[in-house]
């Protein structure tokens, strides 16, 4: 028996962990309207995290996986995810993966937001204040 089997997170959500998991910050669900980032966007941020497991080693789900996994069409993937990137919020970046067959592929580089939610996480009351000026809400 592990410290995960008597843990909290094991109590609540038992077998589920089975299949992993991932953290993501509270500001991001928080501040989701105040980003800018619509449900779809949302959910393909998500993703992108939950295939991101190493700071150095950047997440590369291929768009048709992206799509499979959240229902949308491959087409509103491509769309979404370059309004992440000509907002700042993500970069695609061509990395090389090993294997007995090298190849380049489209790997998402998230410091983008990463970085503003470091900033909003630092300053929640500021954000707050600034964010009912601009009639925007954070929950």
């Amino acid at each position: 028996m592990n410290d995960m089997d008597t843990s909290p997170l094991r109590e609540k959500w038992g077998d589920a962990l089975g299949g992993g998991w991932v953290v993501l910050p509270n500001v991001l669900f928080r501040y989701q309207q105040y980003l800018g980032l619509d449900c779809e966007e949302m959910v393909l941020v998500s993703n992108l995290f939950a295939s991101w497991w190493e700071v150095e080693k950047l997440p590369f789900p291929r768009t048709s996986t992206l799509a499979k996994r959240t229902g949308l069409s491959v087409r509103t993937v491509q769309r979404r995810l370059h309004s992440l990137e000509a907002r700042g919020l993500l970069k695609r970046v061509l990395v090389g993966v090993g294997g007995n067959e090298p190849r380049e592929v489209t790997a998402y580089d998230l410091s983008g937001l990463v970085k503003k939610l470091q900033i909003l996480g630092a300053m929640q009351g500021e954000v707050i204040q600034e964010a009912k000026i601009s009639g925007v809400t954070p929950a």
